[in-house]
């Protein structure tokens, strides 16, 4: 009985999982024989995102060394997407009235070379050897300057002063 009820559940929870991915583009898969990965020139289309029903698409001007997001028929700056086709990966945008059509950038990957090396922990150095009586005098002193801003503070505000700040215990 138990593991029916574990199975209807488990069924019924792979019902209302989600089949779209975020790591794919938007539209589906693509394999890469369906995309021109051809050089963009001076601009790049470098990907898509959507953020709450709205899809804004990446762009990169290589020559200015900045990228910008923009939707789809908002114009800004001179620039406007003008239309994206999610099987071919393409976006046909208007740069200052001049039109061109971009394939989504491939990533560029280039493999490491070497393993990186694990990191060795720094030696730690031992602490100083403490002479005893040295410390016991240090420690001394604290309680001694401890009392004297503790005799101080209540003197200042007034307050009679206790039993512990006038017998010497800390």
């Amino acid at each position: 009985m138990t593991s029916l009820l574990f199975l209807t559940t488990v069924v019924t929870a792979q019902e209302n999982i989600s089949t779209d991915s975020p790591f794919l583009p938007i539209g589906g898969a693509v394999s890469p024989s369906e995309s021109a990965n051809t050089p963009s020139g001076p601009v790049e289309f470098c990907g898509t995102l959507q953020i709450g029903g709205k899809v804004v698409y990446g762009l990169y001007d290589t020559v200015a060394q900045k990228g910008r997001w923009l939707s789809l028929n908002e114009p800004e700056d001179g620039w406007a997407i003008r239309s994206f086709d999610a099987v071919r990966r393409q976006l046909s945008v208007e740069i200052n009235g001049q039109s061109h059509v971009l394939s989504l950038r491939e990533p560029r990957f280039e493999g490491a070379t070497q393993q990186a090396q694990p990191v060795q922990p720094a030696p730690v150095a031992a602490p100083p050897a403490v002479n005893p009586a040295d410390e016991a005098a240090r420690l001394k002193a604290v309680a001694e300057e401890i009392r004297r801003r503790r005799t101080l503070r209540q003197k200042q505000q007034g307050q009679p002063l206790s039993g512990a700040a006038t017998q010497g215990q800390p």
